[in-house]
């Protein structure tokens, strides 16, 4: 076969392009990358800084913009490795005994195979244990880098189905963190488990693994638990990511600090702060005080990473209601027979629930199909009433974007489930669900395009109670952030200060204002428990005193004092004032000669 002249067509965007120019002002170290980078707009660029003396400050600037706060330091890194004392159970939750075999012992050195010490479930239902972990070899201080967690052992049949299931999954509390993960076959192997989202500290105390088994039962040998993490002690070195937006200017100072040095301003014009700081959110422009020109009009864009907005301030002003975008879009659609399906589901507009069409006919299947179009992780509950032959008609609900079966034969007669050598299915109502009861199910679905199959399927013709599976969406919980929100400032005329808190959390308020003197930054600022804070002071006059109080209290003594020189080498002075693992409100109050600048700070909005 031969082809003469084919055209390829193809769609491509260009990135906008920008370079990021990075600059080691002074001291002893290293920063990678070094030097102008050509991206494009919107990309994420992060610098690593590494310091010859592991005890010198780092200090760095973005657009003179001070964001040294945002600096993650990276300290020595540790891995523990939890086997043997560490590994306990809380307990065979169903099966026999012999699955804590793999109490004590690590997958590497497992106990030696047995077939006949398996664990078993009970024929109608599948079984597991569950085990629990020590992990009080790792500081509470630590921070959890990776987690992963391997088990030794095997399942009864190279059949995979709910007969004949042996797989673990890792859980936190009663919520899954991973995804199941099954032995291949009958001969002893090893498989690896890691969470989806690596935990914290704290979490870590509340992660189990289970193991599940089906009738005929499977083995876990060993099990070993490793941990990666550093204690922000002896650090190692920084790094600091952010999105591109503009050409952008990196300027790092590593040991001595030097006097802060404000971005240039227009003599001729006027200039108010605007200060942005966020929990659980990136902004742009960044987090920090930079100086804005009077008249001009700012959008500041929210890229949330907590699903729930929990405050939104504007010098101290609620703004929710004035945040444009931010709500994640998430829609469905019901394809009430999919192709190949001889019948489908009908809508039951005064109840809702979507109804099977086949009932009272023999081998036969009604399946419908629900797509998804989701900008955000959700929890999708469905409510449904199953009710047909006992051990011979089934609801089925398929597993996320799996096709399922259109013919209605479920499995030989007097089964207690339907076939599902495949593992299609995410739940079957079987002849206990086969009530007039309403019953829920929910799904874990992530962000973006999908789809779940939804099935009655029936082995015989003969007619029970309503004959038919009902559902209906009964809701749709966003578990994610969802698009970016937007907040537009116009018409500039007075300082502001941003802030934004999605998600529970506890965190402090610190809020600096002045006269005879720019702050940076100035203004409102939210904090967690346990970050750092540093205020520049950069005084009108130099050779002015400068005096400061936090919450009524004499701190002048406490300010650091920097000479140097500016770009054009004229005499530059600045101070700096520093708090360390914040777990209080401040009010701070700086005197520059006959000036004064007051700082507030509230806890929790009290």
């Amino acid at each position: 076969m031969y082809i003469y002249g084919a055209e390829i067509e193809v769609d491509y965007t260009v990135p906008d392009p920008r370079t990021v120019t990075s600059v080691l002002v002074s001291g002893d170290g290293t920063i990678d990358p070094l030097g102008t980078t050509n991206t494009y707009k919107d990309a994420e660029y992060t610098l690593t800084i590494t310091p010859t003396n592991k005890d010198d400050e780092v200090l760095i600037t973005l657009d003179g913009v001070d964001v040294s706060n945002d600096l993650v330091a990276h300290g020595t890194g540790n891995t523990v490795t939890l086997t043997a004392d560490n590994v306990t159970t809380s307990g065979i939750q169903s099966g026999s005994s012999y699955a804590q075999y793999a109490v004590g012992h690590s997958a590497e050195n497992p106990y030696s195979s047995s077939s006949s010490n398996n664990m078993y479930a009970s024929q109608s239902s599948t079984g597991y244990a569950s085990y629990s972990f020590d992990f009080s070899d790792i500081p509470s201080n630590a921070i959890i880098e990776g987690v992963e967690v391997r088990a030794y052992g095997h399942r009864e049949s190279a059949t995979i189905s709910s007969t004949y299931v042996s797989k673990c999954v890792l859980y936190q509390g009663n919520t899954t963190i991973s995804d199941e993960v099954d032995f291949p076959s009958t001969s002893n192997s090893m498989i690896t488990i890691t969470p989806n989202n690596v935990p914290t500290r704290s979490e870590l105390d509340n992660v189990t693994l289970r193991h599940y088994v089906g009738y005929y039962g499977g083995l876990v040998l060993g099990i070993s638990f490793n941990v990666s993490y550093s204690t922000g002690t002896g650090i190692d070195h920084y790094t600091y990511t952010f999105t591109v937006v503009n050409n952008t200017v990196l300027e790092v100072t590593i040991g001595a600090e030097t006097p802060y040095i404000p971005p240039e301003e227009d003599p001729t014009k006027t200039y108010y702060s605007l200060t942005i700081s966020s929990i659980n959110a990136d902004t742009v422009p960044i987090h920090g005080t930079e100086r804005v020109e009077a008249g001009t009009t700012q959008v500041v864009t929210i890229s949330p990473t907590e699903s729930r907005l929990t405050l939104a301030l504007d010098n101290g002003v609620d703004i929710s209601d004035q945040l444009q975008g931010g709500t994640p879009t998430n829609t469905y659609i019901v394809n009430t027979q999919v192709s190949g399906a001889s019948y489908g589901f009908n809508l039951n507009s005064s109840t809702g629930y979507y109804v099977s069409t086949n009932g009272g006919v023999g081998s036969s299947a009604s399946v419908a199909r629900v797509n998804f179009d989701l900008q955000s992780d959700v929890l999708v509950t469905i409510q449904y009433i199953n009710q047909g032959e006992s051990q011979a008609d089934y609801g089925m609900f398929g597993k996320i974007d799996t096709t399922v079966s259109t013919t209605g034969n479920t499995y030989a007669s007097s089964s207690a489930s339907p076939d599902d050598p495949n593992n299609y299915y995410y739940m079957c109502a079987t002849a206990a669900d086969s009530s007039t009861t309403v019953k829920t199910l929910t799904y874990e679905i992530p962000m973006g395009e999908h789809y779940i199959d939804i099935k009655y399927a029936k082995d015989q013709a003969s007619d029970s109670g309503n004959d038919s599976l009902q559902w209906k969406i009964l809701s749709i919980e966003a578990t994610s952030a969802g698009g970016d929100y937007t907040y537009t400032l116009t018409n500039i005329s007075q300082k502001h200060s941003l802030i934004f808190v999605f998600g529970d959390v506890q965190y402090y308020f610190i809020t600096s204002t002045g006269t005879g003197c720019r702050l940076f930054p100035d203004g409102q600022l939210v904090y967690l428990p346990g970050d750092n804070y540093k205020l520049n002071i950069v005084p009108n006059n130099i050779s002015a005193a400068v005096t400061a109080t936090d919450n009524g209290t004499s701190v002048t003594s406490s300010l650091e004092r920097l000479d140097g020189e500016d770009k054009q080498g004229n005499p530059a002075v600045s101070y700096t004032y520093k708090l360390s693992n914040i777990s209080a409100a401040h009010s701070i109050i700086v005197q520059v000669g006959d000036s004064s600048i007051n700082i507030y700070i509230k806890e929790n909005g009290s």
